[in-house]
């Protein structure tokens, strides 16, 4: 059987890193945001990407927004693992602001705008009397509050972006997904920070 794993996380924190780590693997087909995108919200195919699953040994995608979906993904196969990524609330916001102000539009995915870029519809909209950085501030903080009340389920977990960096760290996500031995251990270097306090909350 083949098995079926998830990857999430809010963008900015390792998901690249992730899916690359599961597609090393054995017969793996794992990608980072296969197109065409989720929707944050009013997504009609949230399932599109697994409806037609390929005879590999593992299978998946590495995308922030299958937050949204989690449940319906769960419900039509019950075997998939979700390993969600976190990275500490301030670099996040950080790299964030880093990352969109250095397109030349400087887009802003998290509020509407006169300019309307591809991304806008997969990330959630605030107020736009949010400064950018508290906008992303608040998309961490909702984010992870939806991933720790999922967590207290065995088919849903959170882990610290160093994971990636250690061999100990890539095996604990290697074995939640269930991915058969014998396992390709790579860790990509991460430039990170431990976020002790989330992970603790998520155990």
């Amino acid at each position: 059987m083949t098995q079926l794993v998830v990857g999430l996380g809010t963008g900015r924190c390792g998901t690249h890193s992730l899916a690359y780590l599961l597609n090393s693997q054995h017969r793996a087909d794992v990608r980072h945001e296969r197109a065409p995108y989720l929707r944050w919200h009013n997504e009609t195919d949230p399932l599109r990407h697994f409806s037609a699953i390929p005879p590999t040994a593992l299978f998946g995608d590495v995308g922030f927004y299958y937050l949204k979906y989690v449940q319906q993904i769960w419900d039509t196969h019950p075997q998939v693992k979700f390993a969600c990524l976190v990275r500490q609330r301030e670099q996040t916001i950080a790299s964030f602001v880093r990352h969109m102000h250095a397109t030349a539009a400087h887009a802003n995915w998290f509020q509407a705008s006169g300019r309307r870029n591809y991304w806008d519809d997969a990330f959630p909209s605030f107020p736009g009397e949010l400064s950018l950085a508290d906008a992303v501030g608040r998309y961490w903080d909702e984010y992870y509050a939806e991933a720790l009340r999922l967590a207290v389920y065995g088919q849903f977990e959170v882990f610290d972006m160093n994971n990636l960096n250690s061999t100990h760290g890539v095996k604990r996500i290697l074995a939640f997904c269930e991915v058969a031995k014998p396992w390709k251990v790579v860790f990509p270097q991460l430039d990170s920070r431990v976020a002790p306090d989330v992970i603790a909350e998520a155990k």
